[in-house]
């Protein structure tokens, strides 16, 4: 029985009428007709039977019926699954965190697409924290997070990229910058800025105990949801913000960065996957970036 003569079948069950079943398969009415003759021998028992110009499902009938719609219904459902893990194998979705040309990014992204270039590339920011929550959700297959937001999910996979600091972004007005580099006392008058996700983060509740540790009065920080928002308010000379040093890049050409001397804030940048969703793809470009400088001049 081939898939073919399940659908003639199950349309004329639906419509009771062997023309309209033909018309909607695109099948002569003699071609029904055969089809459900061929399967009746084939079952040994009547499918349908006639009432003068009607024609309707015997118990029997009902029962085939029933698993055809069955059988059609799982068919169709492995049609999808193929077709979207196709897709899936010839695309592959990032997500990262951080401005445009963070950690040389663009330039990583553009050596991946030259060695696989039948891969199509997408690219998903936000906070760390989501981002590793759509990674174990699988709208995502790869994602550039800090190390301790894969505590919340063990069964997913990280590979150790490099360590960042955080820094102090401010104007150029700020007598500060007139300093080599900054101390956390040197920040005791000044309005800070803090980024921080809506939804908690490990990362950044920790990278908030280490400025507390350091002196730094974290309870007069004004919070805000995104690093550009966090700058922009910097370079307005409304106060300085922290970023993490690889996040400076020439994009912020209207602030200055300031090295923060402090040794209890270190971020572990990661790699993280789920390695039984993991296609080739994603594994040519785990490989990529281990040996990737992530820390060079952009």
């Amino acid at each position: 029985m081939d898939v073919f003569k399940m659908k003639c079948l199950v349309r004329a069950a639906e419509t009771l009428n062997y023309s309209q079943a033909a018309r909607e398969m695109y099948i002569s009415q003699s071609a029904i007709t055969q089809q459900v003759a061929s399967a009746e021998k084939e079952f040994d028992v009547k499918i349908f039977e006639k009432d003068g110009k009607n024609i309707y499902l015997t118990e029997a009938g009902q029962i085939i019926i029933a698993g055809f719609r069955n059988i059609l219904s799982t068919y169709d459902s492995m049609i999808v699954q193929a077709q979207r893990a196709n897709q899936m194998t010839n695309e592959l979705r990032i997500g990262y965190h951080g401005p445009m040309n963070w950690g040389t990014f663009p330039a990583l992204l553009a050596e991946f697409k030259e060695r696989m270039p039948q891969i199509r590339l997408s690219v998903c920011t936000d906070h760390w924290v989501v981002l590793v929550q759509d990674l174990n959700q699988g709208s995502l297959d790869l994602v550039f997070t800090e190390a301790k937001e894969m505590e919340r999910y063990p069964h997913l996979t990280s590979e150790y990229l490099f360590q960042d600091i955080p820094c102090v972004c401010m104007s150029p007005k700020n007598p500060l910058c007139e300093k080599p580099v900054l101390f956390p006392a040197d920040l005791e008058r000044e309005n800070l800025i803090m980024t921080n996700s809506i939804q908690p983060s490990i990362s950044m509740s920790t990278v908030i105990d280490g400025f507390i540790a350091c002196g730094i009065d974290m309870q007069r920080a004004q919070i805000v949801h995104q690093p550009q928002i966090a700058v922009t308010m910097a370079a307005a000379n409304i106060g300085v913000t922290f970023i993490p040093a690889s996040f400076r890049v020439e994009e912020y050409s209207n602030v200055v960065f300031k090295d923060l001397v402090q040794d209890l804030i270190k971020m572990d940048m990661v790699l993280a996957y789920s390695e039984p969703r993991l296609s080739k793809a994603g594994h040519a470009f785990i490989q990529l970036c281990r040996g990737w400088n992530f820390q060079a001049p952009c």
